[in-house]
């Protein structure tokens, strides 16, 4: 497969040039050892993979000597299989502390693994690896948010792409290698992930009595895509207690195959007392966990089938490009006592806040920018604008600080 250019490369090489270890983290097949081998290669270093039999045996028997070297950077590949490896980098690290010696990657997060985030805080800089985005799929860098979060409202921004152009995207989601594979292909390659990739995990992360229960977690979660997460649910229809419900969707998001959206509040402290949203990181995979086909989200055989799939395409984009954005935004999604709702709120840490509606019609209402119009004058001062993201192809603008356009205004930025 041809070197696709990644838009978090120039995050991993600028946190190379500052920190002690970056740690590139993200699920399984989502392009870590490929970014990582690129970069390496620019830096004439070194690079290692502990999917190697014969490497993971010498990085558990001799750690040390595994770790020791005299080029610009050793990059090792899957960490997490050598626990081993960190009290010893720990101690390397600490008698020179040089920076960008070290790039590790990890498909499951260290930082989330007992023992491993004591011995590593303070000394790691953390990059978070996604799917592919319909822009690094085209070749061209996606800067929606920054432009956005700039004052940027795309006024020239006109869109071909029908409803059914943007169900297909979905369809093909952005794991490496998708793109223009037959369904059998998709399926087949989909299948094998979330089976064996899960059972894999596990074996590295926890020694669950029933492992089978968190495949079928993750197929609850795909049916409830992009929806607030009810533990006690959850609970029920796996037949498992509450309790269990929490350890599961840890280890998911230690795997990270899901992605959490805390509720928004004024008050950072009270983010966590409002129930959060969940999304599976690709819709490629929540589409083959569900066994959804085009044919499905046909909006002649059920209108509202593709909209928990649309709106979760989008926020993965949005959440892909978030890991690059100068912004820095954090996402959380709205929801007041009343009902009204925005689907995603972007805030940068100085407190300005993007609001965010998904829709999967051509049309947008006044009905449609009511929640979005009501949190534009509550929060005056914060809010910087709203965009109604919908499958139309105008862009319209409501008001001076609220504009629907298409969808693929979010992968319309300069060529990479």
């Amino acid at each position: 497969m041809p070197w696709i250019d990644r838009g978090l490369r120039p995050v991993v090489e600028d946190l190379l040039g500052t920190a002690k270890v970056v740690l590139l983290r993200g699920a399984r097949q989502v392009g870590k050892s490929t970014l990582a081998q690129h970069v390496v290669a620019e830096r004439q270093g070194i690079s290692r993979t502990l999917d190697d039999p014969t490497l993971l045996a010498a990085a558990r028997t001799d750690p040390i000597g595994f770790l020791t070297h005299d080029a610009s950077v050793l990059a090792i590949d899957e960490v997490q299989r050598a626990p081993e490896l960190i009290l010893p980098l720990k101690l390397l690290i600490d008698q020179r502390p040089d920076p960008g010696r070290y790039l590790l990657t990890g498909s499951s997060d260290l930082l989330r693994v007992p023992g491993v985030s004591d011995s590593l805080a303070g000394r790691t800089a953390t990059a978070m690896l996604r799917p592919l985005t319909q822009g690094e799929l085209a070749g061209r860098f996606d800067d929606f948010i920054d432009r956005a979060m700039s004052g940027d409202t795309f006024t020239h921004h006109v869109s071909s792409l029908s409803r059914a152009n943007y169900v297909q995207r979905a369809l093909d989601g952005g794991f490496p290698g998708l793109s223009g594979a037959s369904n059998r292909t998709r399926r087949t390659i989909l299948d094998d992930y979330s089976t064996a990739v899960l059972y894999r995990s596990l074996n590295e992360l926890s020694s669950l009595t029933d492992p089978g229960r968190l495949p079928r977690l993750l197929r609850l979660l795909a049916a409830r895509s992009s929806q607030e997460i009810n533990r006690s649910d959850l609970a029920r229809d796996l037949g498992s207690a509450a309790g269990t419900i929490d350890h599961l969707l840890d280890l998911l998001m230690t795997m990270h195959l899901l992605e959490i959206i805390p509720s928004w509040s004024t008050n950072r402290t009270a983010r966590t007392v409002r129930r959060p949203k969940s999304v599976l990181i690709d819709t490629a995979l929540i589409c083959n966990l569900l066994g959804i086909d085009a044919a499905a989200l046909d909006l002649t055989v059920d209108p509202k089938a593709a909209g928990p799939i649309l709106e979760s395409f989008v926020i993965n984009e949005l959440l892909r490009q978030a890991a690059w954005s100068e912004s820095r935004p954090v996402p959380a999604h709205y929801r007041t006592h009343d009902g009204a709702e925005i689907d995603l709120i972007l805030e940068t840490p100085s407190g300005k806040v993007m609001a965010i509606e998904i829709k999967t019609s051509a049309h947008v209402t006044a009905r449609d920018i009511g929640a979005m119009t009501a949190f534009a004058e509550k929060h005056q001062s914060r809010f910087i604008h709203g965009f109604v993201l919908y499958t139309g192809t105008q862009r319209v603008p409501f008001g001076p600080r609220i504009t629907a356009l298409p969808i693929d205004a979010l992968w319309c930025g300069r060529p990479s």
